[in-house]
C-alpha cells in the first residue's frame, strides 16, 4: 500500500493518500487485504497440486515399456559369440550383400579410353554448314601487332 501512495508528483501522492484514508474508514482496506491473501493461497495450492501431478506419476520399468527382447544379451556373451544366431537382427556379411566379384559392370569400367583409336574432331563434327565459308585460312600479318577492333592499315 505504501507503493500506491508514494509518487513523484506531490498532488497525485496527496490524492492517493486521501483515497487510502477513505478506504480505511469504509473498511475496504481490510477486505482488499483478505482477498489478496486468499488469492495468493489459492494460487500456491494450485501450483503445488500441479507439480505433484506432473512429477509423481508411477515409473514404469523399461523392460515393461519396451517388451521382452528377442534374444537375451547374456546368452550371446556367455557363448563367446562363436555360434551364428539365425535372427533377423544379425548382420548380413558384406560379401553376400554386394554379390559376386566378377560382375560385368566392373569389367566395363576396366576398359581404358586410351586404347581406342582417336578420331579427329573435324571428322566427328562433319563438314561446315556455312555456304560461303573460305577454303583457305585468313592470313594475318605477323610483323605488326594491332589493337583488337581496329581495321588493318591501308596498303
Amino acid at each position: 500500500m505504501l507503493q500506491y501512495t508514494k509518487s513523484a508528483d506531490p498532488t497525485e501522492s496527496e490524492a492517493r493518500k486521501e483515497r487510502m484514508r477513505q478506504a480505511e474508514e469504509n473498511g475496504e482496506l481490510e477486505e482488499t487485504a483478505i482477498q489478496m491473501v486468499r488469492a495468493s493461497i489459492a494460487a500456491e495450492t494450485g501450483k503445488q497440486r500441479l507439480e505433484h501431478a506432473i512429477y509423481s506419476p508411477e515409473r514404469v520399468p523399461v523392460t515393461q515399456r519396451l517388451g521382452p527382447s528377442p534374444t537375451p544379451q547374456n546368452s550371446r556373451h556367455q557363448t563367446g559369440g562363436n555360434e551364428k544366431l539365425s535372427n533377423s537382427l544379425d548382420r548380413t556379411p558384406a560379401i553376400l550383400r554386394l554379390g559376386p566379384a566378377g560382375s560385368s559392370h566392373v569389367e566395363a569400367m576396366e576398359v581404358s579410353p586410351i586404347t581406342t583409336e582417336r578420331v579427329p574432331a573435324s571428322l566427328r563434327l562433319g563438314p561446315s554448314t556455312e555456304p560461303g565459308s573460305p577454303k583457305e585460312p585468313l592470313v594475318v600479318p605477323s610483323g605488326e601487332k594491332r589493337k583488337p577492333g581496329r581495321p588493318p592499315p591501308p596498303g
